[in-house]
């Protein structure tokens, strides 16, 4: 009966270091793409009832595409990147009609940084996607 018992305990301790050892190998180390922006807009106004670009809209445009917040783990540079677009083109117009009572200077840049799931301590990477310029 001793002997039975101590080879279920060693089944069962093969078993258990099998199956930890199979998931270690499971494990799938996932990329997350975080998106956000560097620089800053300095806006001169005649007029402070208008109102002003701000990065803060290229931020809003990254969360309302990416479902409220600023990550993924698709690639999705190509869409930021049109609707960061369309926020400077937006911009560009807005100040255009402005002309004469808004001025706008400097630049900024969306990048994104990619980071894992695996080590919260590493250094991530960074890559600037676009920068738009205001003159």
């Amino acid at each position: 009966m001793k002997i039975l018992r101590n080879a279920f305990l060693l089944l069962c301790s093969v078993i258990m270091t099998a199956a930890v050892v199979s998931c270690d190998e499971e494990t799938q180390e996932i990329t997350i793409r975080s998106y956000s922006l560097n620089g800053e807009i300095s806006v001169h106004s005649t007029d402070l009832t208008l109102p002003q670009p701000t990065p803060m809209d290229y931020t809003s445009a990254i969360n309302d595409l990416l479902g409220g917040v600023n990550y993924t783990e698709e690639d999705r540079d190509a869409d930021v990147i049109a609707a960061c677009d369309k926020v400077y083109s937006e911009h560009m117009a807005y100040l255009k009609v402005q002309e004469g009572v808004m001025t706008a200077k400097g630049t900024v840049s969306i990048v994104r940084i990619d980071g894992t799931s695996s080590d919260p301590d590493e250094e991530l990477p960074s890559t600037t996607l676009v920068t738009y310029t205001y003159e």
